[in-house]
């Protein structure tokens, strides 16, 4: 009897948390290669930021939905799944890091948001969320770090 009503109240979270999010929309900017060059960067920084600002888009946005994005290689291995993987390639200076860092929070705060979809998961499934070669200023790596820890 405690489990069912445990479980309808995580339900409830979990509809909560759609229809919060169900007008939400990205406010953080994805520019244009084009335009990162205008601003200064240079082709590898603007190419770096404009993907990895997509990427993030990408993921935030599905959180928001209440869906795991589906990710290619999540565990290394060639696999195919539900999950987070962030494999961010390159190390830049700290105006790149700076420019993403609006997509980072978005990142963050959709993923410490995202807890009522991970309490209504069967028990067996298996997600996965990976870093990989994810660079991030003290600040950035707090707020990530925090949202984690409220999975």
């Amino acid at each position: 009897f405690h489990s069912t009503k445990e479980h309808i109240a995580k339900t409830f979270k979990y509809h909560e948390m759609l229809i919060r999010n169900q007008n939400w929309e990205y406010p953080a900017p994805v520019y244009t290669v084009n335009e990162l060059a205008d601003a200064g960067f240079n082709y590898a920084e603007a190419e770096h930021i404009y993907q990895t600002s997509q990427l993030l888009q990408t993921n935030t946005e599905a959180l928001r939905r209440g869906n795991f994005p589906q990710s290619n290689d999540i565990t290394g291995n060639g696999d195919r799944g539900p999950g987070i993987s962030l494999g961010i390639d390159g190390i830049f200076d700290d105006d790149t890091v700076d420019e993403l860092s609006p997509h980072w929070r978005e990142f963050a705060a959709a993923l410490k948001d995202f807890k009522p979809a991970f309490d209504v998961l069967p028990g067996d499934s298996k997600t996965c969320i990976a870093f990989k070669g994810v660079h991030l200023n003290q600040e950035l790596t707090q707020l990530v770090k925090d949202a984690l820890v409220n999975i």
